[in-house]
């Protein structure tokens, strides 16, 4: 079938035609006069998204059966490893619905989760999963890489932006040994959720937009 709705997800290209997608959050009931989304939902499901069969005009998607399946997430990133077709590392989240939350001008409940690591061997349909008890859930954060490390910055942590830099070790021999945080400079960015950075060459990351205190940036 066609995968259903949702935002907050993680995507990641696995080929050059082939793309991963995980979880995110989407509309669990709708009212019934309105029709607007009154509960929400936050899936815990993988899809492929075969490019070459959308063109073809056929379903482009594709459910993969992982096993285990874990919590649902919503705003993490997802890593390629270089040199691999069928591993991928997924990086942070959170169950709180911080997006519609933002939106509608309500306070932001904090989160009690922990950074998430997941590990997705999706050829295999096999993952594993690791909860970092030192270091609280990031999501609705950015992330690019290279073949050694993946640099996050942003997002949440708890209920709060955060201007934070965390760079994981794409060869740590454990989650935990993996993480590391480089604390944000009263010159850098803004805290800030829902931007976008990317690496255009080896020494320069440059990021646009996100959101902040309900506004977005240009």
């Amino acid at each position: 079938g066609w995968m259903p709705a949702r935002f907050g997800h993680a995507m990641q290209a696995v080929s050059e035609t082939k793309i991963i997608i995980y979880g995110g959050t989407a509309c669990n009931s709708y009212h019934n006069v309105t029709g607007l989304c009154i509960s929400l939902t936050t899936h815990d499901d993988l899809w492929e998204l075969d490019i070459t069969q959308g063109f073809l005009g056929k379903n482009p998607f594709t459910e993969l059966d992982i096993s285990p399946r874990h919590m649902g997430l919503s705003g993490m990133t997802s890593i390629a490893l270089s040199g691999s077709s069928h591993l991928v590392f997924v990086l942070g989240g959170d169950v709180a619905p911080f997006g519609f939350e933002l939106l509608a001008g309500r306070e932001l409940d904090p989160s009690l989760r922990t950074f998430e690591f997941r590990s997705m061997e999706f050829r295999a349909r096999s993952s594993t999963a690791v909860s970092l008890a030192t270091q609280s859930a990031v999501s609705h954060h950015s992330a690019v890489s290279n073949s050694s490390v993946a640099i996050l910055f942003g997002g949440f942590v708890r209920n709060m932006l955060t201007s934070a830099t965390y760079i994981y070790d794409l060869a740590a021999a454990s989650p935990e040994l993996g993480l590391s945080v480089i604390k944000s400079l009263a010159s850098g960015p803004e805290s800030r959720a829902y931007h976008n950075i990317i690496k255009p060459d080896a020494s320069t990351i440059l990021m646009f937009g996100g959101t902040t205190s309900q506004e977005g940036f240009s």
